[in-house]
């Protein structure tokens, strides 16, 4: 019962944070300085997730991780949209998974 009690209220205090931003701002625009810096969130929250990746298990880095990687890199240098990190790197990493390499 306790540990129910400690999910539902973590759970309700996460949900009570994050409406607030929402509902707090709603209809407000963001002074310069943190809208400049809130362009730069996407990208941190990216590459957080792929080191995190490459670099997690018991094996360290392997090749297709590191290519697909590197194919998504290349990607968003090209073209400047992080989405495009996604949309090369993932398929990059399913044909080097169907090629056999792990």
């Amino acid at each position: 019962m306790t540990t129910w009690l400690i999910f539902l209220a973590v759970a309700g205090g996460t949900y009570a944070i994050r409406a607030s931003m929402l509902v707090g701002l709603t209809g407000r625009t963001l002074p310069a300085a943190i809208q400049s810096r809130l362009a730069l969130a996407g990208p941190a929250a990216i590459a957080t997730l792929v080191v995190s990746a490459l670099v997690s298990g018991s094996e360290g880095m392997q090749r297709p991780e590191l290519i697909a990687g590197l194919a998504g890199f290349l990607a968003v240098r090209r073209t400047g949209n992080i989405t495009h990190a996604f949309l090369v790197g993932m398929p990059a990493l399913w044909i080097l998974y169907a090629l056999g390499l792990r």
